[in-house]
C-alpha cells in the first residue's frame, strides 16, 4: 500500500498560540525563493542549452523549464522526507571534482554526446531544518526523464553544530565554494542565530553524511525576559551581538572597483536594523534603521555592490546609497586611523514610497558586475509588481504593473545569467501567496507564462473580516470541496482560501490547474492601512455536479457594505486588534445553475483556461433575505432535480430542469417546483451548530427518492407530491448522508463519532442487515480518535474511513485512513492479511473517491484522493485492484466500538412481486429507442448471499434482480408498507 503527494504548497504553517485566535496564519520562508539557472546543454557541442527554473517547496525542489514553464523532474531530499523541511537553497559555481567529470562521462555516453571539458560546474546547496546541507548537481538535469525525482549527490553536516539552516548564501566568484549560513536554535530564554563560513570540497568521491568544518563569524542572540519582552541590540568585541529579533534575511555580493582585489559583502538584516560583514577584514558594521516608526520586512543588495534597499511595513523604501563602498573602506582603514567615519555617520539614503501596506519583497533587476545602473523591483499586498530606477533621481515610479495575481507578492528573481543573442537578463519571475509564479518580460512587462498550483492556502497576509454567528464555525477555514469532473477525469477543487469565487480544475500529475470557472466575480482590494484585517471575499459554500458534468449547481455568499441588500448582520471589526469589536454589513446568499456549453468547448482559443460552462440561471437569497442560509445542496444523478436545505427558514425546496419558452426554446432553464416546511417535531432536532463541510441531503440512484437528515433522523421524501414516505434512525445526530447504490441502494449516515449504513425502506427488503460502528470515548489526547471523513468506493464496493489521532493544534496530529466492506462493515485486509490501512500526517479537510478514475494520473490501483490541513494532496493506492475482507475480524480492533449489528433475513423472491427472467427495460434515449433484453446473474446472488442466492425460488433475491428504485413501484411499495404499518 502507498501513498504519493501529487501536490503541495510553499507555505509554512504557523498556528495560533492561544485558544482566542481563530484562523490559521500562513507564512512564507523569504529565503524560499526561485532561482534561474545559466544554460546548461546535455549536448556539449550545441551552441548554447536550455535554463531551467528552480522552485524550492517545503519538501522538495521543483524544476521548470524557463522558456514555457512546464515540469522538467523533482529534486528530492531523500526517499522519505515527512518531518524534513527545507529551508533555503543557493546555486553555486565551483570547481568540479574526478567524479563529477566520470559520471557526465557515463551520461554522455548514454546520450552519444560529447564531454564537457569545463572545469567549473554549478551545483544547487540546500539547507534543512535538522542542520543538513544536501547537493545536486545542475548538469544532471538534462539528463532526466520527464517527472523524474533526483536524490542529492552528496549530504552535509557542518562540524559542531546542531539546529536549523534557516539561511545560505554563496558569493558569485572564482569557485572556490564559499557558502555563508545562519544556524538557528531556540529555549525558552533565548533564541541565537549562529553565522558560519564554510568551504564545499569539490567533488571526488560520493559519501554520506560529510562532516565540514567550520569557522563562526557571528552571533545573534534574542534573549528573553520573564514578561517575554526582548533586549536592545548591542554589540561587542568577538562579532557577537544581541538583537530584538532574529535575522529574516541573509544575502551577499561581490564588488570591483577598478583593478583592486574583489570585496566580499554579506548583509544580515532583522527588523531593526542590518549589519554588513566584510569578508576580507572578517568584521562587521552595524547600521540601525532608518524609519524609526516602522520596522524593516524586506532588503537586497544591489548587483554592483554599491547599494542596500530596505522595505519597511509603512509601505517606504529606503536606498541606502554607496553604503557598501563606505562599509568596506570603513574596515580598510583600521582601528588606528582616528579620521575613519561610521557609515551611519556619513549615511545617504533616498526615501521611495509607493505601496499603502508592508513591503514583503525586494529585488534588483540587473547583472553581477554590469556597469549599468540596476532597477530595484519592489512587491506586496497589492500584488502590484513596481519598478524603480533609482539612478534618475525619480520618486516616482517608472513603471507599475497591476492585478497580476489574487494573492501577496512574496518572492522576486531575475535572470542573471543571459546569453548575447536575448533579452534574458530582463526576465523577471513572480511567485504569489496564491500559490501562482509566472515569467514576466523586464523590457515590455509581458507575461511569457504563468502556472496555478495548489491554492489551499489562504492567499491574505491577515485573516478577512467574516461573520459573527453563534450557530457557525469559525475555527477554520471551510475544507475545500472536491469532485472528480465525468468530462476530463481530474478534480475539481472549490470553497479554496487561495482562489475564492473560482472553481479549479486541478491536474495532479503536473500539479497545476488546467482550467477554471469564475463562479463568484469580485475585485480583490488590499487592506487600506497595515493594521486592518483582510477585506471579505465570496465563498462557494456549497458544488455539487451531476453524474454526466453537463449540470453544475453553486451556491456562494458574500458579506457586502451595502446594508440594503442582503441579510443584515455584524462582522469582526476591521482593525485586526479589535476582535471584541463589530460592525455592520450585509450577507448575501445566491445560487446558481451553470450548464456545459458546446459552442463554448468549440472556441477554446477564446477562453483560454476558463471552462465551458454557462450560467444559465441565478437567484440571490433563495430561501429568503431574513433567514435565507443554505445548509445543504443535493442534486439528482441525472442532473434533472435539486434540492436545498435551510434550518433557519425551516423549509427546504425542489427545484427542476426544464426548457426555456420563447425563441431560444432549447436552452435549458432551472425553476423551483415547491417550497416544503420541515415537519414540527423534525425542525428542532437540527444541530445547534452548522458545519459547511456536511451535507444532510442526497437523492436516490435514480433520483425517485429525497433523503434528509434532521438530527439523528433521516425521513425519506417522494418529492413528486411532497410526501414523506418513512423515517429511520441513527444512533447520534448525522453531520452528512448518502445514498450508496451499489451494491445495496442503502444509505450511509455519518455522524461525529458513528458510521452507519441503513436500510431506507425497512430492514430486509434490500437483502442485507444494517450495520452502524462508533468511536469509543477516550481520556488520552494523544491517542484520542476522532472520526474525520468517509466516503464510498463505488468501483470497489467498500468504504474508506478516516480518523484524526490525537487533539488540538498540534504537530503530532495525524489521520489513519482504514478500508471496511459496504456490505458486513468488515474491516479488508490486503494480501499479506494486513487490515488495510494507510498513516497520513496531519488531519484530513477532503477526502474523494478516485477507484473508478481513468487517467494519466491515477493508476488502477488508485482509491482515494485526500488533502491535508498541511496543504498537501496525496494519492492512496492500494496492493491490488480486489480485496476480500476476512469476516472474522471486525472494523478496527481497538478503535471502533460495534454497537449495532441487525440481523434481518433478506427479502426472497416469494415476498416481492414476480420478476420475469427476462425483463423489458428501455433505454433513456426516449420512447422511440430499442428495447434492451436484461437475464439474471445468479453468480451476483451467490457472491453477496452464499451459494442459497442460486434458488431463485427460496434463496435471497439479488440486489441485481430487483425493481430499481424509481417510478410507482417505489412510491406503491412503501406507501403498502407504511400503510401496514400504521
Amino acid at each position: 500500500m502507498q501513498v504519493s503527494k501529487v501536490g503541495s504548497t510553499f507555505f509554512d504553517i504557523h498556528r495560533p498560540s492561544q485558544p482566542e485566535q481563530h484562523h490559521t496564519v500562513y507564512q512564507t520562508s523569504q529565503d524560499r525563493k526561485p532561482i534561474i539557472t545559466p544554460f546548461i546543454s546535455a549536448n556539449q557541442n550545441s551552441e548554447h542549452g536550455q535554463q531551467y527554473l528552480i522552485t524550492p517547496n517545503k519538501d522538495h525542489i521543483l524544476v521548470m523549464s524557463l522558456e514555457h514553464g512546464q515540469n522538467i523532474c523533482k529534486l528530492m531530499p531523500c526517499e522519505d522526507a515527512e518531518d524534513l523541511i527545507l529551508e533555503t537553497a543557493v546555486l553555486m559555481k565551483m570547481t568540479k571534482g574526478s567524479m563529477s567529470m566520470s559520471t557526465e562521462e557515463e551520461s554522455n555516453e548514454d546520450n552519444a554526446m560529447d564531454i564537457d571539458t569545463n572545469t567549473f560546474e554549478f551545483v544547487l546547496i540546500a539547507g534543512f531544518s535538522d542542520g543538513s546541507l544536501r547537493e545536486w548537481s545542475i548538469s544532471s538535469i538534462p539528463y532526466a526523464k520527464n517527472d523524474a525525482k533526483i536524490m542529492p549527490r552528496r549530504v552535509f553536516k557542518l562540524d559542531g553544530l546542531d539546529g536549523c539552516i534557516s539561511h545560505i548564501t554563496s558569493p558569485s566568484g572564482n569557485g572556490a565554494g564559499l557558502v555563508y549560513a545562519l544556524v538557528t536554535t531556540s529555549s525558552e530564554l533565548c533564541k541565537v542565530a549562529t553565522m558560519v563560513s564554510f568551504t564545499i570540497p569539490a567533488c571526488n568521491d560520493i559519501q554520506d553524511d560529510i562532516v565540514l568544518d567550520v569557522k563562526e563569524v557571528g552571533t545573534f542572540t534574542v534573549n528573553m525576559d520573564d514578561k517575554g519582552k526582548t533586549s536592545t541590540v548591542e554589540e561587542d568585541e568577538e562579532n557577537r551581538f544581541e538583537t530584538k529579533s532574529l535575522p529574516f534575511s541573509l544575502s551577499s555580493v561581490v564588488a570591483q572597483k577598478g583593478n583592486s582585489k574583489m570585496n566580499h559583502f554579506v548583509g544580515v538584516f532583522h527588523k531593526k536594523g542590518l549589519f554588513i560583514y566584510h569578508a576580507e577584514n572578517d568584521a562587521f558594521v552595524s547600521m540601525p534603521k532608518t524609519q524609526s516608526n516602522s520596522s524593516i520586512c524586506a532588503a537586497a543588495m544591489s548587483p554592483d555592490g554599491e547599494d542596500i534597499a530596505l522595505g519597511y511595513r509603512n509601505g517606504k523604501i529606503d536606498v541606502l546609497t554607496s553604503v557598501l563602498t563606505q562599509a568596506g573602506d570603513y574596515l580598510n582603514a583600521g582601528d588606528d586611523n582616528a579620521n575613519k567615519i561610521h557609515p551611519r555617520d556619513c549615511l545617504v539614503s533616498r526615501t521611495l514610497h509607493w505601496h499603502s501596506l508592508p513591503v514583503k519583497v525586494l529585488c534588483y533587476l540587473g547583472m553581477q558586475g554590469s556597469r549599468a545602473t540596476p532597477s530595484l523591483l519592489s512587491g506586496g499586498e497589492e500584488a502590484v509588481l513596481v519598478t524603480w530606477t533609482v539612478d534618475r533621481g525619480l520618486n516616482r515610479p517608472a513603471h507599475t504593473l497591476p492585478r497580476i495575481a489574487k494573492g501577496c507578492i512574496t518572492h522576486l528573481a531575475t535572470n542573471s545569467h543571459p546569453d548575447s543573442s536575448s533579452n534574458g537578463s530582463t526576465d523577471i519571475v513572480v511567485r504569489t501567496m496564491d500559490n501562482m509564479i509566472q515569467l514576466i518580460q523586464g523590457h515590455n512587462h509581458a507575461t511569457r507564462w504563468k502556472v496555478q498550483g495548489l491554492s489551499c492556502s489562504l492567499n491574505e497576509c491577515e485573516a478577512p473580516v467574516e461573520q459573527i454567528s453563534s450557530n457557525v464555525k469559525s475555527d477554520t477555514f471551510p475544507a475545500p470541496i472536491i469532485h472528480m469532473d465525468p468530462k476530463s477525469q481530474v478534480p475539481i477543487l472549490t470553497r479554496l482560501a487561495g482562489a475564492p469565487g473560482f472553481a479549479h480544475w486541478f491536474d495532479p500529475k503536473s500539479n497545476q490547474v488546467i482550467g477554471e470557472l469564475e463562479i463568484a466575480p469580485y475585485n480583490r482590494i488590499s487592506r487600506k492601512e497595515k493594521y486592518h484585517k483582510a477585506y471579505p471575499r465570496p465563498t462557494i459554500t456549497h458544488m455539487v455536479l451531476s453524474n454526466s458534468g453537463n449540470d453544475l449547481i453553486t451556491i456562494d455568499t458574500m458579506l457586502s457594505e451595502n446594508t440594503g441588500v442582503g441579510n443584515f448582520c455584524k462582522v469582526n471589526s476591521f482593525t485586526s486588534s479589535g476582535d471584541d469589536l463589530s460592525e455592520e454589513m450585509s450577507f448575501v446568499t445566491n445560487i446558481k445553475f451553470w450548464s456545459w456549453s458546446r459552442e463554448m468547448e468549440k472556441n477554446a482559443v477564446a477562453r483560454g483556461k476558463g471552462m465551458p460552462y454557462e450560467l444559465i440561471a441565478a437567484m440571490p437569497a433563495p430561501h429568503g433575505l431574513a433567514n435565507g442560509t443554505v445548509d445543504s445542496l443535493a442534486i439528482s444523478p441525472d442532473g434533472t432535480r435539486a434540492c436545498t436545505l435551510s434550518t433557519t427558514e425551516g423549509a427546504f425546496h425542489i427545484w427542476a430542469k426544464g426548457r426555456s419558452s420563447g425563441k431560444n426554446s432549447a436552452a435549458p432553464s432551472w425553476t423551483r417546483l415547491c417550497k416544503i416546511a420541515i415537519p414540527s417535531g423534525y425542525s428542532n432536532t437540527s444541530e445547534s451548530e452548522r458545519d459547511q463541510n456536511s451535507n444532510k441531503i442526497t437523492f436516490s440512484p435514480d433520483g425517485s427518492v429525497l433523503a434528509l437528515a434532521f438530527g439523528r433522523h433521516v425521513t425519506l421524501w417522494d418529492h413528486t407530491s411532497a410526501t414523506m414516505l418513512n423515517t429511520i434512525h441513527a444512533p447520534e445526530p448525522l453531520t452528512s448522508i448518502q445514498f450508496v447504490r451499489s451494491p445495496l441502494d442503502m444509505i450511509l449516515a455519518i455522524g461525529k463519532s458513528s458510521v452507519s449504513v441503513l436500510a431506507p425502506f425497512g430492514n430486509g427488503y434490500l437483502g442485507n442487515a444494517a450495520w452502524s460502528y462508533t468511536l469509543p470515548k477516550s481520556d488520552d489526547l494523544e491517542e484520542k480518535h476522532t472520526l474525520s471523513l468517509v466516503t464510498p468506493l463505488v468501483a470497489r464496493k467498500e468504504l474508506a474511513i478516516s480518523m484524526t489521532i490525537g487533539s488540538g493544534h498540534t504537530s503530532s496530529l495525524s489521520t489513519k485512513v482504514v478500508i471496511v466492506d459496504l456490505l458486513t462493515g468488515k474491516a479488508m485486509k490486503g494480501e499479506d492479511e494486513s487490515i488495510m490501512s494507510w498513516n497520513l500526517k496531519g488531519s484530513l479537510q477532503s477526502l474523494s473517491d478516485i477507484s473508478y478514475v481513468k487517467s494519466n494520473w491515477s493508476s488502477e490501483s488508485a482509491i482515494l484522493l485526500a488533502i491535508t490541513n498541511e496543504n498537501d494532496m496525496y494519492v492512496i493506492k492500494s496492493d491490488s485492484k480486489c480485496i476480500k475482507a476476512n469476516p472474522e475480524h471486525n472494523v478496527l480492533r481497538g478503535c471502533f466500538s460495534r454497537i449495532q449489528n441487525t440481523s434481518t433475513e433478506a427479502l426472497t423472491s416469494k415476498t416481492v412481486p414476480k420478476l420475469e427472467k427476462s425483463k423489458r427495460k428501455r433505454t433513456d434515449e426516449g420512447d422511440s429507442a430499442q428495447v434492451k433484453q436484461s437475464t439474471p446473474n445468479p453468480i451476483t446472488g451467490a457472491l453477496l448471499f452464499g451459494s442459497g442466492a442460486m434458488d431463485s425460488e427460496s434463496g435471497p433475491l439479488p440486489t441485481s434482480q430487483l425493481p430499481a428504485l424509481s417510478g410507482s413501484f417505489t412510491r406503491s411499495f412503501i406507501a403498502r408498507n407504511v400503510k401496514k404499518i400504521s
